[in-house]
């Protein structure tokens, strides 16, 4: 091997080792911020948990403790990349976000819950739902797996009969009876989440 070939393997060497001494100490370095911000988290929490708890359960009753919680983790971002100026306030905005989303959706689980019941009631006679509910419904169905949603489509939005459905797909009756009673337990069981 001619000395300059084996001079430029060493200086590539030591380039890699350099490189990796650069990444550890990179990695060091975010390990240490890392534990800087968690016990600057936790400081927050041990100051402020017990306040945070005490006013949301006087507001929101018994589901205190989970917002309180949800905020910590919504909150934990902020606190890593920069310093909170008025704690106090954004923990209370952030838990309030939180309890309202959370009354929101109850509501609106509790409204298409409603629809799917007197829909199973009145097959057929059920009265439009307004544009949120119809949204609400359309996306919750969407989301159902491929079989369910297919028969639950043609039935509720395309508005074919379930024999109509039956030899569209291919399938007895039964099946789509069975399959559209499958979708609307598995919507009435996602608006109650």
């Amino acid at each position: 091997m001619s000395p300059g070939l084996a001079s430029e393997q060493r200086g590539e060497a030591m380039t890699q080792q350099s490189d990796i001494v650069n990444a550890l100490a990179v990695a060091e370095d975010e390990r240490r911020a890392d534990a800087a911000a968690a016990e600057a988290l936790g400081e927050l929490y041990r100051r402020y948990a017990g306040w945070l708890r005490a006013l949301l359960r006087r507001r929101y009753g018994a589901d205190a403790d989970d917002l309180v919680q949800e905020t910590y983790i919504r909150i934990a971002p902020y606190h890593a990349t920069q310093e909170i100026r008025h704690p106090q306030a954004l923990l209370m905005r952030i838990a309030s976000n939180l309890a309202r989303n959370q009354l929101r959706r109850e509501s609106n689980g509790r409204r298409l819950n409603a629809l799917l019941v007197e829909e199973r009631i009145h097959v057929g006679h059920a009265v439009a739902p307004d544009q949120f509910e119809a949204l609400l419904f359309k996306q919750i169905v969407l989301e159902l797996p491929m079989i369910y949603r297919d028969v639950m489509i043609l039935s509720r939005f395309s508005g074919l009969t379930n024999d109509e459905i039956a030899r569209s797909l291919g399938l007895s009756i039964k099946t789509v009876e069975w399959r559209i009673s499958r979708a609307v337990a598995l919507c009435a069981k996602r608006t109650s989440e």
